[in-house]
């Protein structure tokens, strides 16, 4: 597992990829300066820009980066660098000039002419912040859907949707496989990220432990997932997919969910 520092200086990579090729986003000519990530001392990321110099804060979600330049498909961008930096999550190849949908196959929305186009993603491509080409698997992974929502911090273990869409569980052997395919076919509902995230099952079964008659559920004792700050971590690095909205799930200790938050400075 790499540092966040580490996958800060690969999002400075990516972004010096782009500055050399074509339009050069993220490159001022003038001042012959790139863009680049910083991570404070608390973590966070900040996004240095070329042409302003200022440093604006990635995590503001609630309206417009203040000194930042280079409009909305960009910023996009940045916020799937600053997820990859907090949570390692890779950013799809379709986000590297990316192509109209429905348009012809040599325009993209950045703007760049087709070989200014295949040079950036060539370049970016070889960058560990890109996913891999997805290969075909004789072996489909299966993954276990947690209830994000339905977890709540007082509980021991964290909850898992039953087969078929039919209610929720704690242990794994009462818990749905669910094929990739369906759960990529409809990411919102399973892997929102604010209700729900799909994790491979072969990730989460290792993770388990076994319930005990102290715990008082229904039916024999079975493997079922501690609800803590380690196991979350690893969950939210292995989802699907990075999800529409954030995880903000709650264990012994986390923080507040914001409606909560605001609710109690209300």
């Amino acid at each position: 597992m790499t540092t966040k520092a580490e996958r800060a200086e690969h999002a400075n990579q990516l972004i010096r990829a782009i500055g050399s090729t074509g339009r050069r986003f993220f490159y001022n000519a003038q001042h012959d300066c790139y863009a680049r990530i910083e991570l404070d001392s608390r973590g966070r990321v900040w996004f240095v820009d070329d042409y302003t110099g200022k440093r604006v804060y990635t995590h503001d979600s609630r309206g417009r980066w203040r000194g930042f330049t280079h409009g909305g498909t960009l910023r996009s961008l940045v916020e799937r660098m600053r997820d990859y930096i907090t949570a390692g999550w890779q950013l799809p190849r379709g986000v590297i000039a990316p192509p109209y949908m429905g348009g012809d196959a040599g325009t993209n929305v950045w703007g760049y002419e087709r070989n200014a186009a295949a040079a950036v993603r060539e370049a970016a491509f070889a960058l560990p912040i890109i996913a891999p080409a997805p290969c075909p698997s004789d072996t489909p992974r299966d993954y276990y859907v947690i209830s994000v929502h339905h977890t709540m911090r007082e509980h021991r273990y964290i909850t898992l949707w039953c087969p078929d869409n039919s209610g929720y569980c704690y242990r794994t052997t009462r818990a749905g496989k669910y094929p990739s395919a369906d759960i990529r076919a409809h990411l919102g509902y399973y892997n929102s990220g604010c209700a729900n995230i799909a994790v491979p099952v072969d990730v989460i079964d290792p993770l388990t432990v076994m319930t005990t008659p102290a715990d008082r559920l229904d039916g024999p004792d079975g493997p079922a997932l501690l609800n803590t700050r380690a196991n979350w971590k690893k969950l939210i690095a292995n989802v699907i997919a990075r999800p529409e909205y954030r995880i903000e799930p709650q264990f012994p200790g986390a923080r507040r969910p914001a409606h909560e938050r605001r609710r109690a400075t209300s």
